[in-house]
This record gives structure tokens, C-alpha cells and sequence, in this order.
């Protein structure tokens, strides 16, 4: 099929037109795909330890439970806090319309869940409670606890009898 001259110029000049095209779709493409530097809306932070205002978690909360805003209005919008809690602290079971994200800093936040499961957060450790979740957070008999928790949605706080 090819040794037809005919054939020959027609194939050739499919692929180039194929290969021209694709070359500019492929270079349209990752151009138009680059991404917008967002606008920065706020400023930096740089929180030191001494510098956080400490708050009771709730007005009915059991005494010892303090938070300490870092970013965002926790009843409004998004948030960043740092809780502490007594030794041999043990909260309310309750949950919240909020996914919670937890670091701890310091102590260790033993915190069962609905099913049975059951997070222990130290110094450094990670944990994730979906919104909705039972849960029930309790200090250890060792040392104070603090750790750091970042909600995705405004926070509520729903108890459970």
C-alpha cells in the first residue's frame, strides 16, 4: 500500500497533521493547566506558648478543660486550638457535625470510640475522629495533656447519655 506514491503522500501528510495537532493539544493543554497563584488574604501567624489566651473548653464543661484559639472562630468557620487537660481528666462522651484532626504535645490522650476503637494520642501522634463519631476523651494519671486539634467545619459539641 505504501509503495503507491499516492497512498504514500497521503499517509505522510495524516500523521504530520495527526502529530502537528496532537503537539499543539498536548502544549495547549499544559498551558492553560498551569495554576493561579492564589491571592494571600490573611497574614502569617507565629504563636509562642506564652503568648495564647487559655479559656474554659465550655461553660459546662468539667473543670480543667481549657482551649487556647490559635486560627479561625471555632462556632463561625474552620479552626486551629490547642486543649489542655488535667491528669486523670475524663470528658464527656459526645460528638460533633465536624471531622477533628489531633496532634498531640504533650501527656497521654487515651480516646475511646463508638465500635470499640479506640486512638491513643502521645507527643507526635496523629489522629483523625470523623464528624459524627462517638467519642470521649480521657488523660492519663501520668502528666497533664495537651494536644493540638484542627477542625474542617465550624465546631459543636453534642453530648450523649
Amino acid at each position: 500500500m505504501l509503495s503507491n506514491p499516492a497512498y504514500s503522500y497521503k499517509f505522510v501528510s495524516v500523521i504530520l497533521i495527526f502529530g502537528v495537532s496532537a503537539t499543539w493539544i498536548l502544549f495547549d493543554t499544559a498551558s492553560s493547566q498551569e495554576k493561579q497563584r492564589p491571592q494571600v488574604t490573611t497574614d502569617p501567624l507565629n504563636i509562642t506558648p506564652d503568648s495564647v489566651k487559655w479559656s474554659p473548653c465550655r461553660p459546662d464543661a468539667p473543670d480543667g478543660c481549657e482551649v487556647a484559639v490559635l486560627r479561625g472562630d471555632p462556632t463561625k468557620e474552620p479552626s486551629d486550638v490547642l486543649i489542655r487537660l488535667p491528669k486523670s481528666f475524663v470528658g464527656v462522651k459526645h460528638w460533633h457535625s465536624n471531622a477533628e484532626q489531633i496532634v498531640g504535645v504533650k501527656g497521654k490522650l487515651t480516646i475511646p470510640l463508638e465500635g470499640g476503637k479506640e486512638l491513643v494520642i502521645g507527643p507526635g501522634t496523629y489522629g483523625y475522629i470523623p464528624a459524627g463519631m462517638i467519642h470521649q476523651g480521657r488523660c492519663g494519671d501520668e502528666e497533664d495533656c495537651l494536644f493540638y486539634v484542627m477542625r474542617d467545619k465550624p465546631a459543636d459539641f453534642n453530648p450523649v447519655k
